[in-house]
């Protein structure tokens, strides 16, 4: 089996963690999986695309179990849909646009107004 049997069992681990106790989950999720930085690019930062020469802000970012991390670029355009883009696909263009507070209101808080 080698190492698709550790991920399994670790998948295993994992899935009994986040049924069974939902804040050890959380905390995990928040550690560097092996000590690797865990995002690369903040929320807010702007970054283009290095294959398609696309343009935006990051204003998601995701991180899989198999170590993937993926951000949803927003084009400033206003006709454009977003799209998410593999970590190493982006280069940051070293301009942010605005910061977000360290707020932990979770999803339910209210949607912002202009």
């Amino acid at each position: 089996m080698g190492s698709y049997g550790a991920f399994v069992d670790e998948a295993r681990r994992l899935a009994d963690i986040l049924f069974n106790d939902p804040v050890s989950w959380r905390q995990y999720l928040q550690k560097p999986i092996k000590g690797e930085v865990m995002f690369k690019h903040d929320l807010g930062a702007t970054v283009k695309e290095v294959i398609s020469g696309f343009e935006g802000i990051v204003t998601g970012r995701v991180q899989y179990l198999t170590g993937c991390y993926q951000y949803l670029v927003t084009s400033r355009k206003p006709d454009t849909k977003p799209i998410w883009y593999d970590e190493d696909r982006l280069v940051s263009k070293k301009v942010k646009l605005f910061s977000l507070s360290k707020r932990n209101d979770g999803p339910d808080m209210q949607a912002p107004t202009k």
